[in-house]
């Protein structure tokens, strides 16, 4: 999302505990390892071997498209400096 927003990405990895440390509040801690925990990770490898199924959009096309209908039908607002 950085590029679609003609930005540089700013971003650094903690390890978990550093990250915990940083953040400073255990809840928040906890609620995102949960999250983090119950998040899957699914290949189409399978489908795409058995069924020759190949998907029209990769995941990032997909958000990219999602993002810009959100824009297009004003769900969300942009600042003026980014162009859009």
């Amino acid at each position: 999302m950085y590029e679609y927003f003609d930005n540089e990405p700013k971003i650094n990895f903690l390890p978990w505990k550093e990250w915990c440390d940083y953040v400073g509040d255990p809840k928040e801690c906890e609620d995102t390892y949960y999250h983090i925990t119950r998040s899957g990770f699914y290949s189409i490898a399978k489908e795409e071997k058995l069924l020759d199924y190949h998907p029209k959009y990769t995941n990032v096309e997909t958000i990219r498209i999602a993002v810009k209908s959100y824009i297009d039908r004003g769900l969300i607002h942009i600042a003026e400096k980014h162009g859009i």
